[in-house]
């Protein structure tokens, strides 16, 4: 599995492309999260830092279809100004962390309900691939090893 990164400027119509990357789009994370604003993982928004930066630009990081012929650089190839960030500290980690979960697996059934009191009753693969993608953006920045929806439920009641 290969990563395509793009990056938004503040004032950018749309994301320009920065290049395609051998490493998986976790593995990416894991390397550029500490010293870059990701605005985008997959499909969740402002996934390691909630400040309004992060709302408006930074990295996305996306899996790429590698069946398409591409030339793969490596992530340790990447050096990009625009999108450098410092002084993120595990709390706006977890802050980030708890309002991606809220954001992102809310079901309006009339009342917000958590996808998270549902799945047990009703399956929804593109919720599940959501928290998927959670779950990997939690066991990089947060550091949980191998991360379970109870982690998620978790970082939801603080």
């Amino acid at each position: 599995m290969a990563t395509k990164i793009s990056y938004k400027g503040e004032m950018d119509t749309g994301p320009r492309l920065i290049g395609y990357f051998r490493e998986s789009p976790v593995e990416t994370l894991k390397i550029l999260y500490k010293d870059h604003r990701i605005y985008k993982y997959n499909n969740i928004f402002a996934p390691t830092d909630n400040s309004v930066e992060s709302r408006y630009s930074g990295l996305i990081i996306s899996e790429l279809d590698v069946s398409k012929s591409k030339k793969l650089l490596s992530i340790q190839d990447l050096w990009f100004v625009d999108s450098l960030v410092s002084n993120l500290s595990e709390e706006n980690y977890f802050n980030a962390a708890a309002e991606a979960i809220e954001n992102n697996l809310t079901v309006f059934e009339g009342i917000p309900v958590s996808y998270l009191e549902l799945r047990n009753w009703v399956e929804n693969e593109s919720m599940e691939e959501t928290m998927r993608n959670i779950l990997d953006v939690i066991s990089v920045t947060l550091k949980v090893p191998k991360p379970t929806p109870k982690d998620l439920s978790f970082i939801l009641e603080q």
